[in-house]
Protein backbone atom coordinates (compact mmCIF):
# COMPACT_ATOMS: atom_id res chain seq x y z
CA UNK A 1 0.00 0.00 0.00
CA UNK A 2 1.22 3.41 -0.88
CA UNK A 3 1.58 5.94 1.80
CA UNK A 4 3.78 8.64 0.26
CA UNK A 5 2.07 11.95 0.74
CA UNK A 6 0.90 13.44 -2.19
CA UNK A 7 0.22 16.90 -3.23
CA UNK A 8 -2.76 18.39 -4.32
CA UNK A 9 -3.39 22.00 -5.96
CA UNK A 10 -6.84 23.58 -6.55
CA UNK A 11 -6.15 25.73 -9.09
CA UNK A 12 -8.23 28.78 -9.14
CA UNK A 13 -8.38 30.47 -12.39
CA UNK A 14 -6.05 33.24 -12.68
CA UNK A 15 -4.40 32.91 -9.55
CA UNK A 16 -0.84 32.48 -10.90
CA UNK A 17 -1.33 28.47 -11.20
CA UNK A 18 0.11 28.28 -15.08
CA UNK A 19 3.12 29.68 -13.56
CA UNK A 20 3.19 27.06 -10.93
CA UNK A 21 2.70 24.68 -12.97
CA UNK A 22 5.57 25.62 -14.69
CA UNK A 23 7.44 25.70 -11.51
CA UNK A 24 6.21 22.13 -10.32
CA UNK A 25 6.92 20.28 -13.82
CA UNK A 26 10.64 21.06 -13.61
CA UNK A 27 10.80 18.41 -10.82
CA UNK A 28 7.35 16.30 -10.60
CA UNK A 29 5.34 14.45 -12.73
CA UNK A 30 2.16 17.02 -12.89
CA UNK A 31 -1.46 15.01 -13.29
CA UNK A 32 -3.53 17.63 -15.36
CA UNK A 33 -6.90 17.43 -14.52
CA UNK A 34 -8.95 20.16 -16.77
CA UNK A 35 -12.11 20.16 -19.00
CA UNK A 36 -10.45 21.88 -21.36
CA UNK A 37 -8.67 18.87 -22.57
CA UNK A 38 -12.14 17.29 -23.24
CA UNK A 39 -14.60 17.10 -26.04
CA UNK A 40 -17.13 17.72 -24.02
CA UNK A 41 -17.84 18.02 -20.21
CA UNK A 42 -19.43 14.63 -20.47
CA UNK A 43 -16.39 12.84 -21.31
CA UNK A 44 -14.33 15.05 -18.60
CA UNK A 45 -17.09 13.33 -16.06
CA UNK A 46 -16.38 10.38 -17.22
CA UNK A 47 -12.37 10.42 -16.91
CA UNK A 48 -10.47 10.63 -13.60
CA UNK A 49 -7.24 9.82 -12.40
CA UNK A 50 -7.05 6.46 -9.78
CA UNK A 51 -5.12 8.87 -7.10
CA UNK A 52 -4.17 5.81 -4.95
CA UNK A 53 -1.34 5.21 -7.91
CA UNK A 54 -0.03 8.64 -7.29
CA UNK A 55 3.39 8.96 -5.49
CA UNK A 56 5.07 11.39 -3.65
CA UNK A 57 6.96 13.04 -6.57
CA UNK A 58 3.54 13.30 -8.16
CA UNK A 59 1.26 16.40 -8.51
CA UNK A 60 -2.73 16.66 -9.15
CA UNK A 61 -3.95 19.72 -10.70
CA UNK A 62 -6.94 21.11 -11.39
CA UNK A 63 -9.75 23.56 -11.82
CA UNK A 64 -11.42 21.98 -8.82
CA UNK A 65 -14.18 24.82 -8.93
CA UNK A 66 -17.31 23.63 -10.34
CA UNK A 67 -20.34 21.53 -9.22
CA UNK A 68 -18.87 18.62 -11.34
CA UNK A 69 -15.11 18.98 -10.78
CA UNK A 70 -15.52 19.70 -6.43
CA UNK A 71 -13.36 17.76 -4.31
CA UNK A 72 -15.40 16.21 -2.50
CA UNK A 73 -17.70 14.61 -5.87
CA UNK A 74 -14.25 13.83 -8.24
CA UNK A 75 -11.87 12.83 -5.56
CA UNK A 76 -12.96 12.50 -2.09
CA UNK A 77 -10.53 10.14 -0.63
CA UNK A 78 -8.42 13.86 -1.54
CA UNK A 79 -10.36 14.95 1.33
CA UNK A 80 -10.37 12.21 3.59
CA UNK A 81 -6.90 10.32 3.44
CA UNK A 82 -4.60 12.47 5.56
CA UNK A 83 -1.68 11.06 3.12
CA UNK A 84 -3.31 13.92 0.28
CA UNK A 85 -1.69 17.27 0.72
CA UNK A 86 -3.87 20.51 -0.39
CA UNK A 87 -2.59 23.86 -1.18
CA UNK A 88 -4.13 26.86 -3.65
CA UNK A 89 -3.36 30.41 -3.93
CA UNK A 90 -6.02 33.19 -4.24
CA UNK A 91 -6.05 36.82 -5.32
CA UNK A 92 -7.24 40.33 -4.65
CA UNK A 93 -10.62 39.38 -5.75
CA UNK A 94 -11.09 42.62 -7.52
CA UNK A 95 -7.88 42.06 -9.29
CA UNK A 96 -8.59 38.06 -9.94
CA UNK A 97 -11.72 39.55 -11.95
CA UNK A 98 -10.42 41.89 -13.84
CA UNK A 99 -7.65 39.72 -14.79
CA UNK A 100 -10.11 37.08 -15.73
CA UNK A 101 -12.16 39.03 -17.58
CA UNK A 102 -8.92 40.00 -20.33
CA UNK A 103 -8.02 36.46 -20.17
CA UNK A 104 -11.48 35.50 -21.70
CA UNK A 105 -10.92 38.14 -24.60
CA UNK A 106 -7.60 37.37 -25.05
CA UNK A 107 -8.31 36.38 -28.52
CA UNK A 108 -10.40 39.11 -29.00
CA UNK A 109 -13.74 37.60 -28.27
CA UNK A 110 -14.79 35.32 -25.51
CA UNK A 111 -16.52 31.78 -25.67
CA UNK A 112 -19.80 32.89 -26.82
CA UNK A 113 -18.38 34.52 -29.73
CA UNK A 114 -19.06 38.19 -27.80
CA UNK A 115 -16.52 40.76 -28.16
CA UNK A 116 -15.67 43.54 -25.45
CA UNK A 117 -17.63 46.32 -26.79
CA UNK A 118 -20.79 43.77 -26.40
CA UNK A 119 -19.81 42.91 -22.76
CA UNK A 120 -17.82 45.51 -20.84
CA UNK A 121 -15.83 44.96 -18.09
CA UNK A 122 -18.12 47.56 -16.34
CA UNK A 123 -21.07 45.13 -16.60
CA UNK A 124 -19.37 41.91 -15.73
CA UNK A 125 -17.97 43.65 -12.54
CA UNK A 126 -21.65 44.32 -11.35
CA UNK A 127 -22.80 40.94 -12.00
CA UNK A 128 -19.79 38.63 -10.26
CA UNK A 129 -20.37 37.04 -7.08
CA UNK A 130 -17.61 35.52 -4.88
CA UNK A 131 -16.30 33.17 -7.51
CA UNK A 132 -13.34 32.33 -5.30
CA UNK A 133 -15.71 30.66 -2.42
CA UNK A 134 -17.22 28.77 -5.54
CA UNK A 135 -13.64 27.38 -6.00
CA UNK A 136 -13.68 25.11 -2.12
CA UNK A 137 -16.73 25.51 -2.24
CA UNK A 138 -17.86 28.05 1.19
CA UNK A 139 -20.38 30.64 2.62
CA UNK A 140 -19.56 33.46 4.94
CA UNK A 141 -20.07 31.16 7.93
CA UNK A 142 -18.13 28.18 7.07
CA UNK A 143 -14.98 29.33 4.81
CA UNK A 144 -12.60 29.07 7.69
CA UNK A 145 -13.57 25.86 8.00
CA UNK A 146 -13.21 24.78 4.03
CA UNK A 147 -9.70 26.46 4.10
CA UNK A 148 -8.82 24.60 6.72
CA UNK A 149 -8.25 21.32 4.47
CA UNK A 150 -5.46 23.42 3.11
CA UNK A 151 -2.42 22.86 4.35
CA UNK A 152 -1.36 26.04 2.43
CA UNK A 153 -3.11 28.59 0.57
CA UNK A 154 -1.04 31.23 -1.28
CA UNK A 155 -1.46 35.05 -1.71
CA UNK A 156 -0.89 35.66 -5.65
CA UNK A 157 -0.03 39.26 -5.03
CA UNK A 158 2.45 38.28 -2.08
CA UNK A 159 4.15 35.46 -4.27
CA UNK A 160 7.93 35.55 -3.24
CA UNK A 161 6.71 35.04 0.28
CA UNK A 162 4.01 32.72 -0.37
CA UNK A 163 6.80 30.27 -2.25
CA UNK A 164 9.36 30.54 0.02
CA UNK A 165 6.35 29.11 2.93
CA UNK A 166 5.01 26.80 0.53
CA UNK A 167 8.21 25.09 -0.41
CA UNK A 168 9.14 25.05 3.56
CA UNK A 169 5.88 23.53 4.41
CA UNK A 170 6.53 20.96 1.66
CA UNK A 171 10.12 20.19 2.37
CA UNK A 172 9.21 19.79 6.43
CA UNK A 173 6.06 16.98 5.16
CA UNK A 174 8.47 15.14 2.75
CA UNK A 175 11.00 15.42 5.82
CA UNK A 176 8.42 13.05 8.03
CA UNK A 177 7.32 11.25 5.56
CA UNK A 178 9.08 7.26 5.30
CA UNK A 179 11.84 7.45 3.20
CA UNK A 180 10.84 6.02 -0.35
CA UNK A 181 12.46 6.75 -3.16
CA UNK A 182 9.98 9.46 -4.49
CA UNK A 183 10.34 11.00 -0.96
CA UNK A 184 14.09 10.79 -1.23
CA UNK A 185 13.68 12.50 -4.83
CA UNK A 186 11.65 15.34 -3.84
CA UNK A 187 13.37 15.95 -1.00
CA UNK A 188 16.39 15.97 -3.67
CA UNK A 189 14.45 18.27 -5.77
CA UNK A 190 13.19 20.63 -3.34
CA UNK A 191 16.77 21.41 -2.10
CA UNK A 192 17.68 22.73 -5.65
CA UNK A 193 14.43 25.12 -6.28
CA UNK A 194 14.36 26.56 -3.10
CA UNK A 195 15.53 29.82 -3.79
CA UNK A 196 14.41 29.62 -7.74
CA UNK A 197 12.21 32.18 -8.85
CA UNK A 198 8.76 31.69 -10.24
CA UNK A 199 7.75 32.48 -13.55
CA UNK A 200 4.88 34.54 -14.81
CA UNK A 201 3.30 32.28 -17.16
CA UNK A 202 -0.59 33.44 -18.93
CA UNK A 203 -0.47 37.07 -18.95
CA UNK A 204 -3.32 38.84 -20.63
CA UNK A 205 -3.09 41.77 -22.44
CA UNK A 206 -5.40 44.75 -20.90
CA UNK A 207 -7.13 48.33 -22.54
CA UNK A 208 -8.23 51.26 -20.40
CA UNK A 209 -11.01 49.55 -19.12
CA UNK A 210 -9.87 49.03 -16.02
CA UNK A 211 -8.74 52.13 -15.25
CA UNK A 212 -12.33 53.48 -15.94
CA UNK A 213 -14.62 51.67 -13.49
CA UNK A 214 -17.05 54.11 -11.46
CA UNK A 215 -16.69 53.98 -7.65
CA UNK A 216 -20.21 53.03 -7.76
CA UNK A 217 -19.21 50.09 -9.91
CA UNK A 218 -16.47 48.96 -7.61
CA UNK A 219 -18.69 49.12 -4.45
CA UNK A 220 -21.27 47.27 -5.88
CA UNK A 221 -18.74 44.36 -6.53
CA UNK A 222 -17.19 45.07 -3.13
CA UNK A 223 -20.87 44.11 -1.92
CA UNK A 224 -21.68 41.25 -4.40
CA UNK A 225 -18.19 39.28 -3.19
CA UNK A 226 -17.93 39.82 0.62
CA UNK A 227 -17.07 36.06 1.10
CA UNK A 228 -14.31 36.41 -1.41
CA UNK A 229 -12.60 39.19 0.43
CA UNK A 230 -13.47 37.35 3.89
CA UNK A 231 -11.05 34.30 1.98
CA UNK A 232 -8.31 36.76 0.69
CA UNK A 233 -8.03 38.34 4.25
CA UNK A 234 -8.13 34.86 5.89
CA UNK A 235 -5.49 33.98 3.56
CA UNK A 236 -3.58 37.02 4.17
CA UNK A 237 -3.87 36.25 7.91
CA UNK A 238 -2.27 32.86 7.48
CA UNK A 239 0.49 33.35 5.56
CA UNK A 240 2.00 36.85 7.45
CA UNK A 241 1.17 33.56 10.93
CA UNK A 242 3.21 31.23 8.41
CA UNK A 243 5.97 33.07 7.53
CA UNK A 244 6.69 33.95 11.70
CA UNK A 245 6.40 30.83 12.56
CA UNK A 246 8.78 29.43 10.00
CA UNK A 247 11.45 32.53 10.68
CA UNK A 248 10.68 33.21 7.20
CA UNK A 249 9.45 37.00 7.56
Amino acid sequence: MNNDPVLVFNHIPKCYGQSLRVYFRAFMATHTDYEAGFACAEDHRRFAYDVSTLAADDLLIGHFTSSTMNLDERYPEVLSNPRFRLFTFVRDPLDRQISQYYYSFRSGRNRKGVTMEEHPLAKVLSTASNSIAGAFPCNEENCEEMLSRYFFVGVTDRVQESMRVLVERIWRIYSEAPRTRAVERMLSSLEKVRNRGLPHENRAKRDTQADAVSAEVLETFRRNNVVDYKIYQIAQRRLDADLAELGLA
